[in-house]
């Protein structure tokens, strides 16, 4: 069956069935012949009598065609009204545009057009529509298994799936551990040390996606460790999908199979058609039955037919029938032990291999060394062993033109594939499949150069990662990290195997690492590398590596939650930069100490750290470790109240960011400038701000950074109150810091929830959001974000009347922000418990709770909470009403309070009370005051 896929749509040119996102349709005779032949002649124009001529064949009016054009998009285009592949040229008629929509980022883009497997295509959707959870492709290597599972996850809308598509490419995988570290990796969950926790942790993190395709490729490998790992992820998350490829079935309960045969004779006809054109071959029809007996002989398996198809351009079709008979007929009688289409495959690949000169085999054998996609610059570092012994200086020309020559060949002739990457980074990119991975790896084992093949590569990418990480927080951060990431999987293999042959490479590289996986995760990999880098490297490095290594790791563990070893690694970091050490080592670790200890609320000691961070670096001209020095002073001074103090550190590190090209810092800065800005009542000026940030976040396409500038904006919104959007972006954060695996952050967005539930009315869900949020805190070390959730549960405590309860929160909470120093905080819980000890009935108390707040305030802090303070004040008979009320001159009574039961009306104690309050603060005076009421 041959398949067209459009956008939106997949059409069955044998049967006229349409699947258009998600609903079954079919076309008319005459809408299939005339998409029929659009289909075959596109991107012409072609005269409304021209397809009158061609699809109805006698005298009919233009209407007939104008009508049966509107008819046919109404079935495959996603918006009739502005079609994407049936156009109008107006003057003359039609045209047939064969575009479809550009495949996910997280799936890889194919460089070749896909050829046939219509009917299979249909089969997966027709399978998971009936309900299927996991369904199995099963077939021999080479029969395109993997193309039609990415096939499928870049047209699911058209099956009807609308969620995200993680696609985990597991050739690589040899046991259980390699396997969990691959599919966390796709799907962003971060592990430890593959034990079976980790398996729960990663159906956990699906379970919260809700509807998704997860595509596992290449499972024959690790089918015995996949089986009860999948079953379980399945039970786990029962709204995911699985699409999973194997060469036998994994008899999971409930798979269903699709057993993917050779080509038919007609798609294979077509696939070496149009695989030995693009490889240079004659434009011209070619001998149909050449091509039939050629897709014979390889018996219409795909990988077989491009590789002979690559020959066409040099050999012709009659040269390479004869090779073929030949080579294939002795190649079949070599030893091979397997299933007679492995041996079909082999002998393809040993078969082009046996066609290849001498450089070109020797090439081919070291592309086995690279464990992912690797660029020409790569290649030329690492393929020609004679040059690259000699040293870059004296490597000539020859040496690096034989390289290029050997893989554009390669190219050629299909065994080697170009990528195409995101960004387009200026390099070609290239990759081995699976199966020519696998025999170029028997072949580089038996050249002798396997040791030397691995030092060079080792050695490159050490020297890639310490050049990108010179980049990162200067200009150059988003392509370095762009490369970074690109080369992962290489970074990692060179990692390994310089921890047993170059311990100081090795840490270099585990920093180098670090750098981009502190942008874009996963956290756990961050740590597992600087923990065995550090564990391997004791006394076997400088003072300053190690000194840099500690800090990262202090930073990370902090991050993840697990305080007292963050606490140890960061100490043990400051007594190695004390001894002779560069400016930039002691700026380094003085500022990561200092962002870990603000993270754990330790104020003051971050305080001094952050000082002493920027003066060392200031004098040594790092303005990139002076800017973020800068922003997390200017949050210390935001946090504790100080509004002026903080907008002024972070324009300062704002302006310096910019001159240091550091994006991050500069984002942060723009972030909490838009929330002091808010936080002063300058709504337009705070929203532009915003807009800034989430630009640069944008192009960073950093996820790390991307989910704190969510988290500050719902910080924003519940500031400003706006409950429903600070509740979007709460969850939006909780979700992603989980996928991260940064609980630090977790657990303060989900306090941030829990207090827009609140606002929101919905009590129940808050009290167990900021239950969730203080046990987190508490465990982690995060007492000030503690005390903040504490608040919280001591004002709903308040609304429901458990007087006792509210107490209890609001005196722990007002402890711990004594031991923070936090004023703002200090200053908070001091006003809520006023409202209790007012409702108890002790007045004197309440007053000097509510002047103490205002006196630390001092006119200088927040005027929000000051606007709130007010509220309450007045409402009490504290201070005289503003403006609508006479003055009483003394606090009211519990009686003037509450309602006349009589008349059914209310005392307004003061204008603030009426209308919709303008901040979080005002917000908590209000509802408060207005339980109070109710009660009384």
């Amino acid at each position: 069956m041959d398949a067209l896929q459009l956008r939106g749509s997949l059409v069955d040119l044998s049967s006229g069935e349409v699947r258009h996102l998600g609903t079954a349709d079919r076309l008319s005779p005459l809408q299939l012949r005339l998409l029929s032949w659009l289909a075959a002649h596109p991107g012409s124009d072609h005269a409304r009598q021209q397809l009158l001529d061609a699809v109805w064949g006698s005298q009919q009016t233009s209407r007939v065609v104008d009508a049966a054009i509107r008819g046919l998009r109404k079935k495959v285009e996603v918006d009739p009204a502005h079609p994407d592949h049936i156009l109008t040229v107006h003057g003359t008629g039609y045209r047939f545009h064969s575009r479809i929509e550009a495949a996910d980022r997280e799936l890889p883009e194919q460089r070749d057009s896909f050829v046939g497997r219509g009917a299979e295509l249909f089969c997966l959707g027709d399978a998971f529509n009936r309900g299927a959870t996991i369904v199995t492709v099963v077939g021999p290597a080479g029969v395109g298994k993997t193309r039609l599972s990415i096939r499928f996850a870049e047209t699911r809308k058209v099956h009807g799936f609308h969620g995200e598509v993680a696609l985990a490419e597991l050739a690589e995988a040899r046991d259980g551990p390699a396997m969990l570290r691959i599919v966390a990796t796709a799907l962003n969950v971060p592990l430890t040390h593959g034990s079976d926790d980790e398996v729960e942790r990663i159906g956990r993190a699906l379970s919260g996606r809700g509807p998704c395709l997860v595509v596992l490729d290449n499972l024959e490998q690790v089918v015995d460790v996949a089986i009860p790992r999948i079953e379980r992820w399945a039970a786990l998350a029962p709204e995911a999908r699985w699409l999973l490829t194997s060469q036998r079935p994994l008899e999971l309960p409930g798979e269903q199979l699709v057993r993917l045969a050779p080509l038919e004779e007609q798609e294979a006809a077509l696939l070496f058609s149009e695989r030995a054109q693009a490889a240079g071959g004659p434009r011209a029809p070619l001998d149909r039955a050449a091509i039939e007996r050629i897709c014979t002989r390889v018996e219409r398996l795909p990988l077989a037919l491009e590789l002979a198809a690559s020959r066409v351009s040099a050999l012709g079709l009659t040269g390479l029938e004869e090779l073929l008979a030949n080579s294939f007929a002795l190649l079949s009688r070599s030893a091979w032990e397997g299933e007679a289409r492995h041996a079909t495959l082999h002998t393809a690949i040993a078969w082009s291999w046996s066609l290849l000169a001498p450089p070109q085999q020797r090439t081919l054998a070291r592309c086995a060394v690279f464990h992912g996609p690797f660029d020409d610059e790569a290649a030329e570092a690492v393929l020609g062993i004679e040059g690259a012994l000699l040293g870059s200086s004296d490597r000539g020309e020859q040496d690096e033109k034989e390289t290029r020559s050997a893989l554009e060949q390669l190219l050629l002739v299909s065994l080697l594939q170009a990528v195409v990457t995101p960004g387009q980074l200026g390099a070609h990119r290239f990759r081995l499949s699976p199966s020519v991975r696998d025999f170029a790896q028997t072949e580089l084992a038996g050249s002798g150069d396997t040791e030397t093949v691995q030092e060079l590569h080792a050695h490159w990418f050490r020297s890639l990662g310490n050049a990108m990480r010179e980049a990162v927080g200067g200009p150059g951060e988003k392509q370095a990290v762009q490369r970074l990431s690109l080369h992962l999987s290489d970074l990692l293999a060179a990692h390994s195997w310089l921890l047993e042959w170059d311990i100081v490479g090795a840490m270099e590289l585990a920093l180098a690492l670090d750098a981009v996986l502190a942008v874009r995760g996963p956290l756990t990999l961050r740590i597992e590398i600087l923990r065995t880098s550090l564990q391997q490297s004791q006394g076997l490095v400088s003072p300053a590596l190690r000194a840099r290594g500690l800090a990262s790791l202090g930073a990370s563990l902090v991050d993840r939650g697990e305080p007292d070893e963050a606490r140890v690694a960061l100490d043990a970091a400051r007594q190695a930069a004390q001894r002779p050490s560069d400016p930039y080592t002691m700026a380094f670790v003085l500022s990561r100490e200092g962002i870990s200890r603000l993270r754990l609320g330790e104020a003051d000691k971050a305080d001094g750290l952050l000082e002493e961070a920027r003066c060392v670096a200031r004098q040594a001209g790092l303005r990139s470790l002076e800017s973020e020095a800068l922003v997390c002073q200017g949050i210390l001074a935001q946090n504790r109240g100080l509004l002026v103090e903080a907008e002024a550190r972070l324009n300062e590190a704002l302006s310096l960011s910019r001159d240091a090209g550091n994006l991050r810092a500069q984002g942060s800065a723009l972030g909490n400038l838009s929330i002091v800005a808010g936080r002063l009542g300058r709504g337009d000026e705070a929203t532009e701000l915003r807009s800034k940030a989430l630009a640069l976040y944008s192009q960073l396409d950093s996820p790390g950074p991307m989910t704190t500038f969510i988290l500050n904006r719902a910080v924003h919104h519940l500031n400003t109150n706006n409950p429903d959007s600070a509740a979007r972006d709460s969850a939006e954060a909780l979700r992603s810091f989980r996928r991260l695996g940064e609980r630090n952050g977790e657990a303060i967005a989900l306090s941030n929830l829990g207090a827009s539930e609140l606002v929101r009315g919905n009590r129940e869900e808050a009290e167990r959001l900021l239950s969730d949020g203080a046990a987190l805190h508490c465990r982690i070390g995060q007492r000030r974000y503690e005390a903040f959730a504490r608040t919280g549960l001591g004002v709903l405590h308040q609304l429901n009347g458990a007087l006792e309860q509210a107490e209890s929160e609001l005196v722990q909470a007002l402890d711990l922000f004594t031991d923070q120093g936090d004023r703002q905080g200090l200053s908070l819980a001091e006003v809520m418990l006023a409202t209790v000890k007012y409702e108890q009935g002790h007045n004197a108390i309440a007053q000097n709770l509510l002047g103490d707040a205002r006196k630390r305030q001092g006119g200088a802090g927040d005027p929000s909470l000051e606007r709130a303070i007010e509220i309450l004040e007045t409402g009490f008979g504290f201070a005289q009403p503003k403006p609508l009320a006479p003055p009483t001159g003394q606090p009211a009574s519990r009686k003037e309070l509450s309602s006349d039961r009589s008349s059914g009306a209310t005392t307004p104690p003061a204008s603030h009370s009426q209308g919709t309050p303008a901040s979080h603060y005002e917000w908590l005076a209000t509802e408060t005051l207005a339980a109070l009421r109710a009660r009384m």
